[in-house]
């Protein structure tokens, strides 16, 4: 079951009141994560990761003029990364 706090990510986006910024913390109901480092340390990757599959479909659709062809290694790799997101 997936925690009502975070949806099962682990983290959260949270303002810190003494900094005054928005920031990404671990979230402390399910403790997915050992410390608030490694929840961002996770986040960034997943947003590269993202990021890295948004410029493969740009590609694509500027080349092919449609999403991911029939590379199946490609839509295993952005399903992924969707789930990543979703904390699955």
């Amino acid at each position: 079951m997936d925690c009502e706090a975070c949806n099962g990510r682990g983290w959260l986006k949270a303002f810190n009141t003494e900094t005054k910024h928005t920031e990404i913390q671990r979230c402390d109901a399910c403790e997915k994560y050992v410390n608030d480092r490694e929840a961002v340390e996770t986040v960034v990757e997943i947003y590269e990761d993202m990021l890295c599959m948004l410029r493969a479909l740009r590609q694509d659709l500027e080349n092919n003029g449609e999403m991911f062809g029939t590379d199946q290694r490609r839509i295993e790799a952005m399903t992924d990364c969707i789930n990543r997101a979703k904390g699955e």
